[in-house]
């Protein structure tokens, strides 16, 4: 049954809330968080996001102006700082109700010092003495669904689609110097792959995506690493890859990055914060669960393959929920495979 609507919102100032510190959850977010700041509403609306992903935010065609709570990576000292002076930036703006889309331990905080007599998050046993009103969601649905009901109890009109990202003039120039930096652009089509993922159940085993750069490459495809700083010990732990491949891991800030999954034929990857940056810029995209439940975070992407528990589904065909328990070592190279080729060859 839907959330009944929140009486009186129509002309109320709202702080809308994004503030959580993981890629995939703020990407899945933006096509909400643009529709909640659409033409006509952004001037009694005030957006807070990760200042992690300012520039991101940039990038998505319509997104409304918004503040940041930085992210120093400093002391606690320096980090309480940032909350105190994104609070004093809330309480500046005088909103009467506060969405928190994530409800977090930041965003509870900002909430509950935000000034206003309604603040709203999703229904857990968490932090409840942060918000007036919690919303019950269907958890065997997509993130996006999720947060687009939420929006629709305090903004029925809010239509969200799916994320879309486009790169910038600067962050093509930033990708062309770093081929550059590499002796010269790829002259075969480009297939990403991602070894890393948030935790460790979340990682199909890097040799095996060793083995799967191997039949890209044969394939004709030229197999590009990528991933962050943190990443590079899985992919050296593997050892040296015996086909010609370009190791990127730790190169590319998430806005080059995003350029180039924009020329890219294919990723292939765990399920994780670059895998839908892959999926908002275009581009198509084989993504690998384990126990993790892929209907909720499948990537939105009209040419995706989804393996799952055994499981391969095409297309915008809904993922099975999926088996407790299920490791991602059970996930086949020979369905990534097939994975590979269908979206390589669509019938």
């Amino acid at each position: 049954m839907p959330e009944q609507l929140l009486a009186g919102t129509a002309a109320a100032r709202m702080a809308v809330l994004m503030v959580d510190r993981h890629l995939g959850n703020f990407l899945v977010a933006t096509p909400v968080l643009r529709a909640l700041g659409r033409e006509g509403l952004a001037r009694d609306r005030l957006f807070v996001i990760d200042g992690r992903f300012a520039e991101l935010a940039r990038r998505v065609p319509g997104f409304p102006p918004f503040i940041t709570l930085a992210r120093s990576g400093g002391s606690r000292r320096q980090e309480l700082r940032a909350l105190s002076a994104t609070v004093s930036a809330l309480r500046r703006f005088e909103p009467e109700i506060t969405l928190d889309l994530q409800a977090n331990n930041s965003g509870a905080w900002l909430a509950r010092l935000s000034g206003a007599t309604q603040r709203l998050a999703e229904l857990t046993g968490r932090r409840r003495w942060a918000y007036t009103r919690r919303i019950a969601l269907h958890q065997d649905t997509h993130r996006l669904q999720q947060y687009a009901a939420m929006a629709a109890v305090v903004d029925p009109e809010a239509r969200a689609s799916w994320p879309q990202l486009s790169p910038g003039s600067e962050d093509e120039a930033a990708l062309e110097a770093l081929w550059a930096q590499e002796g010269g652009p790829p002259l075969r089509p480009l297939a990403c792959l991602h070894v890393g993922g948030g935790r460790p159940f979340k990682r199909w085993p890097a040799a095996r995506f060793h083995a799967l750069a191997r039949d890209l490459h044969q394939r004709g495809l030229e197999p590009v690493f990528v991933g962050g700083p943190a990443e590079s010990n899985l992919l050296a732990a593997e050892g040296r890859l015996d086909v010609p491949h370009r190791n990127l891991v730790g190169r590319t800030p998430l806005c080059t990055l995003l350029a180039l999954l924009g020329q890219a034929r294919l990723f292939i990857g765990n399920d994780s914060g670059p895998m839908h940056l892959a999926a908002a810029a275009g581009c198509p995209v084989v993504a690998i669960f384990g126990p993790n439940c892929a209907r909720q975070w499948a990537p939105l992407a009209a040419s995706r393959a989804i393996v799952h528990s055994g499981h391969l589904t095409l297309g915008r065909a809904e993922p099975p929920l999926g088996r407790a328990g299920a490791a991602i070592e059970e996930v086949s190279p020979a369905l990534v495979l097939e994975a590979v080729d269908a979206l390589l060859c669509p019938s």
